[in-house]
C-alpha cells in the first residue's frame, strides 16, 4: 500500500470515530465554537471553558470608541477572537465610571456562581485590559481561589494605594508592552499570598497603550495558551507547539527547523491540486535575494488527537514580498500528524485558498 493510500485510510478512520471522540474531552474543550454573554448563563454548561474579558475604561463611554493617538478600540473584535477559539466569553460594556473595587466584587461573585455549578476552576479565566486589569486584580484578591486562571494586561501603573489593595491568588499572567506606561508588575507578585502559577511576558510592539485596542495575536496567543494549558491533554498541547513552531519555523525561512517538523515521507496536496513532497515545501522558504516573508500567521486552529495521529485544521495567512512585490494569500489548510520515536511530525497537508473580500 502507497503511502497516500495510508494516509487517505488514517484520515477515513479518524474521521469515522469523530462521532464517538465528540464525546470526549478534546472535542469538549477544543471544538465547541463558544458564545458571547453578558453575564454568567442560567443554565451552567459544567464542561465549557468559560473566559471574563473586562475592557479597558474608554469603552465605558462607546462600545466602539476612538482613541485621537491609539484609534479605534475593537471590543466587539476582541471577544470574537476569544469565542473563535472555544471559549464562552461573558463580557458586558460597562457603565460610565463604573467603581474599580465594585466590579471586582462583581466578577468575584460570577465566577463563585461558575465555581457552584460545578465548573472546574481551571475551566475558568478572567482577562483585563488596562482599568479592567485592576478589577481583574481585585477580583484574584477577593476570590482567595489558587487554582482559577487571571490574566492581567497593561496594568501595573496604579499607585502604592492600589497596591495595597491587591492580593494576588491564582494562576496570573501578566503581560505588558515595552513602551507603555503601564509596566511590570512584580510588585503585586512580590507581596501575594495565594500564587499558583505567575508568568509575565514582556511585547514590543511599539504601539504604547494602543496594542490593547484589538485582538493581536501577540497578547491574545499567550492569553488563550495561558487559559487552556491545564484543560487541553498533553498530546494536543504538544501537537499545538509544534504548529506554533512551524509557522515561526517558516517567517524566519528556518529550513533546518521546517525540515525537523517535516516528515521526510511528507506528502502535500497544493490549492492548485500539485502533488508536493518535503524538498518541494522546503524549497518554497529557502532564503533567497529575491524572497522575503512579511507575515505568517496560523489562526482558528483545532486539533483532533486520535492514539498517535493527529488532524489539525485551521487557517493560514502569508505576506510574501518576491522581488519586491508584496502579495497576501490566506487558505483553509489541513495536516495530519504521526507521532514516532516520541516526536510528532506532519505527513500530509491539504490548501485551500480562500477569496480575499
Amino acid at each position: 500500500m502507497s503511502f497516500l493510500t495510508k494516509s487517505i485510510a488514517v484520515l477515513i478512520m479518524s474521521f469515522s470515530c469523530l462521532s464517538q471522540a465528540i464525546a470526549q474531552h478534546n472535542s469538549d474543550l477544543a471544538n465547541k465554537q463558544g458564545d458571547i454573554l453578558s453575564d454568567v448563563p442560567e443554565k451552567v454548561d459544567t464542561k465549557a471553558c468559560y473566559l471574563f474579558y473586562l475592557h479597558g475604561k474608554i469603552v465605558e463611554q462607546d462600545r466602539r470608541p476612538a482613541h485621537p493617538q491609539f484609534g479605534v478600540y475593537e471590543y466587539d473584535q476582541i471577544l470574537d477572537a476569544f469565542k473563535q477559539k472555544g471559549f464562552v466569553v461573558i463580557s458586558e460594556q460597562r457603565k460610565k465610571d463604573t467603581g474599580v473595587e465594585q466590579y471586582g466584587k462583581k466578577v468575584a461573585g460570577q465566577v463563585k456562581q461558575l465555581l457552584e455549578a460545578g465548573v472546574p476552576p481551571e475551566h475558568i479565566t478572567v482577562v483585563g485590559a488596562s482599568q479592567g486589569s485592576w478589577m481583574t486584580m481585585l477580583a484574584s484578591t477577593y476570590l482567595e481561589n489558587r487554582k482559577v486562571n487571571f490574566v492581567i494586561i497593561a496594568a501595573c501603573s496604579a499607585d502604592e494605594g492600589f497596591l495595597d489593595l491587591v492580593n494576588l491568588h491564582g494562576n496570573v499572567l501578566s503581560i505588558y508592552e515595552r513602551s507603555d506606561l503601564a509596566g511590570s508588575c512584580q510588585k503585586y507578585r512580590t507581596d501575594a499570598t495565594g500564587l499558583g502559577e505567575y508568568k509575565e511576558v514582556e511585547l514590543n510592539t511599539g504601539l504604547k497603550h494602543g496594542f490593547i485596542y484589538r485582538p493581536m495575536k501577540e497578547w491574545i496567543e499567550p492569553t488563550v495558551a495561558w487559559a487552556q494549558r491545564n484543560t487541553l491533554n498533553e498530546a494536543e498541547q504538544a501537537v499545538r507547539e509544534v504548529e506554533r513552531m512551524y509557522r515561526d519555523a517558516v517567517m524566519q525561512q528556518d529550513v533546518a527547523g521546517v525540515s525537523r517538523i517535516l516528515a521526510d515521507d511528507f506528502i502535500a496536496t497544493s490549492s492548485r491540486g500539485e502533488i508536493r513532497d518535503k524538498a518541494k515545501e522546503i524549497d518554497d522558504i529557502r532564503p533567497s535575494p529575491d524572497l522575503k516573508m512579511e507575515g505568517f500567521n496560523l489562526d482558528d486552529i483545532r486539533v483532533r488527537v486520535f492514539t498517535d495521529t493527529a488532524i489539525v485544521t485551521g487557517r493560514s495567512t502569508l505576506q510574501v514580498a518576491f522581488k519586491g512585490q508584496s502579495n497576501t494569500s490566506v487558505f483553509r489548510y489541513t495536516r495530519v500528524y504521526v507521532k514516532r520515536d516520541g516526536r510528532w511530525q506532519a505527513v500530509a497537508q491539504q490548501l485551500t485558498r480562500l477569496s480575499q473580500q
